[in-house]
């Protein structure tokens, strides 16, 4: 029984760091999501866009803390009488985490070197070529992951 203190304390202080450097990203994407959203629905009429994106948004606002809800739950010793956990499908749920870590590289790579970038970009017309592919190329993964992802929900 000691045991489950160490690891939730453990678990905690690794929760702390990545779960912030997750969630810095992933609540700053779901505002750009809502905010594009509503500007969609205020021009076209059409509400069920913004009504995805303030689910979304809430999501985003509750991820920190329900990191740490989740590693409570499932480090205390009665555990095991949890509900059996339910899934959307391997590939779904993969393709969903490997979308959202692109994002979140992304997001810090560009926070940490943008000086670096667009340094690049206005002085070396090679590395300028070599970013601007890598963004696309970066973007059309995306882009990829989330088509799939939506297609495969559609089946569903």
């Amino acid at each position: 029984m000691m045991f489950y203190p160490i690891v939730r304390t453990l678990a905690y202080s690794i929760w702390a760091v990545a779960g912030l450097l997750l969630w810095i990203p992933f609540i700053a994407r779901s505002v750009i999501a809502f905010n594009s959203a509503m500007i969609f629905a205020t021009v076209t009429r059409d509400t069920a866009k913004l009504t995805n994106a303030r689910n979304a948004l809430d999501v985003a606002t509750i991820f920190y803390v329900l990191g740490f809800q989740n590693i409570h739950d499932f480090t205390q010793p009665d555990a095991c009488d949890l509900p059996a956990p339910q899934s959307g499908g391997r590939k779904a749920n993969l393709a969903g985490f490997t979308l959202e870590l692109t994002w979140t590289v992304c997001w810090w790579a560009l926070v940490i070197y943008h000086k670096a970038i667009v340094a690049s970009l206005t002085q070396d017309t090679l590395a300028s070529g070599v970013v601007i592919a890598l963004v696309a190329f970066v973007t059309g993964v995306a882009i990829t992951v989330a088509l799939f992802v939506n297609a495969r929900k559609r089946k569903e």
